[in-house]
């Protein structure tokens, strides 16, 4: 009995090596006691700060990692790609910075393009190293000694930080009174606003509620700018306005007025860059001085206002300020949770030869409507080929196990296949294979009936 062939010549495909070892390592870990451990998730895995790698160091410093051996690959490599998934938190890194990519064979390393600077949000960072380090084509060899791993620096940077100060006591002869609290400052100094507790404004033209504020503690950069925030609303049956501001050395400064602002609890906020006691940008000096106060404007003039509540005024839940300042030797900590290899290669043509099929079953259908109008009268579309299929089924009985494995990684690669040597030539073609099926013939015999399904291509 005669024989004929299948054969295929797989795309190319990837090989992911993830790191089951630290070779030589700066870097600090996290979330993991190992390096290798904190950026060794698939290269699907989610993007966060679980574990992960990290430095803030001004100088260069890398990381270099173990990968498994290859198992039962060939074929030619064409590259290695190795990634990383990194990024630079709380501040972008220095335009000055360094990052790049490492890839070391067993006698020598190279560095990818420096890709700096990295961005706040992780991101996928890859370089193709089209040749191993040691120069020359790439050997599974060279594969089975594999290193990768990330190099980085983290020059200073300008980063902007923000110290939020609350009230810590009440200054003497502050008129509003308070609801639901021992102290006015109680009221209004929670991290969080509760509604249920407030200060609020009696009537008068215009009323100050001072607070003494936290001191800060070891801060020294530059002040930007300070801001006030109130959460607040109107009562009462008169119409009232929100100010914000300080007293320094006895003078109170509005920096904002707000007028009739509602109802209804609302946040309301005002900034200001400057003392206007000094003329100059805040101190630190000037933040430990300062009073912040609310106060509560009545406007005589206007009627009708906001129902319910206790007397007239303004209601205060919530006070603080933020002070905004400038860190200027910061260093940005450079984290990296995933980084891994990718090889790319040809997998080697693979050739079955196969015992002549013992039937042959070939399906060509078209795609045929009928149309019926209310007249009466039919139109008839062909649409063209539907499908063209051939079935050959067989039995093997040399070499079968291995062949029937062949068959399998064809389905697996999902290429075109040829078949070649069939006694009918119009079925000698490229193919490819949607349905493969086998069943051994019993027992542990080296025998096995397949099916094969096929659509030309």
């Amino acid at each position: 009995m005669g024989t004929f062939t299948i054969t295929q010549q797989p795309s190319s495909t990837n090989l992911y090596l993830y790191p089951n070892g630290s070779s030589a390592t700066q870097l600090t870990a996290y979330g993991q006691t190992e390096n290798y451990a904190c950026v060794d998730e698939v290269w699907s895995a989610a993007n966060d700060d679980t574990d992960y790698v990290y430095s803030d160091s001004i100088a260069t410093i890398q990381d270099l990692y173990a990968l498994p051996n290859h198992t039962t690959e060939t074929g030619t490599i064409n590259y290695v790609r190795v990634v990383a998934n990194s990024k630079s938190n709380v501040e972008n890194q220095s335009s000055s910075a360094t990052f790049q990519l490492v890839c070391a064979d067993d006698s020598a390393t190279t560095y990818s393009l420096n890709q700096a600077p990295l961005t706040i949000s992780y991101t996928k960072y890859s370089y193709l190293f089209d040749e191993k380090p040691s120069t020359g084509t790439w050997t599974w060899s060279d594969i089975d000694n594999l290193k990768i791993g990330i190099m980085h620096s983290s020059p200073s940077v300008n980063h902007e930080f923000a110290w939020v100060s609350r009230p810590t006591s009440d200054v003497a002869g502050s008129p509003f009174l308070k609801t639901g609290c021992a102290s006015h400052y109680q009221c209004v100094n929670d991290e969080v606003a509760n509604d249920s507790t407030y200060i609020y404004g009696t009537y008068g033209s215009k009323l100050y509620h001072h607070f003494l504020m936290a001191n800060h503690t070891t801060q020294t950069e530059n002040i930007k700018r300070v801001k006030f925030h109130a959460r607040c609303k109107e009562h009462g049956s008169r119409r009232y306005n929100l100010g914000l501001g300080y007293r320094y050395n006895g003078t109170n400064y509005q920096v904002e007025l707000f007028v009739k602002p509602g109802c209804s609890w609302i946040n309301k906020s005002t900034t200001t860059a400057i003392n206007q006691e000094s003329g100059s940008t805040f101190t630190w000096s000037d933040i430990d001085t300062i009073d912040a106060w609310v106060s509560s404007d009545y406007e005589s003039h206007i009627y009708g206002g906001c129902g319910g509540g206790s007397g007239y005024g303004i209601d205060v839940s919530h006070y603080y300020m933020t002070v905004y300042y400038d860190k200027v030797a910061y260093n940005p900590e450079i984290r990296t949770t995933q980084c891994y290899a990718v090889v790319n290669y040809d997998p080697p043509v693979s050739t079955v030869t196969l015992t002549m099929p013992k039937s042959l079953r070939l399906d060509h259908s078209r795609q045929i409507k009928r149309h019926n109008f209310p007249s009466g009268n039919y139109q008839v579309d062909d649409y063209g080929r539907g499908g063209k299929t051939l079935t050959i089924t067989g039995w093997e009985n040399s070499s079968a196990t291995a062949k029937m494995q062949s068959l399998k990684d064809m389905c697996h690669y999902g290429d075109k296949i040829t078949i070649a040597d069939l006694p009918d030539s119009n079925l000698n073609r490229d193919y490819h294979i949607i349905d493969y099926s086998f069943q051994q013939g019993g027992g542990e015999v080296d025998m096995y009936e397949w099916s094969l399904t096929l659509e030309e291509d």
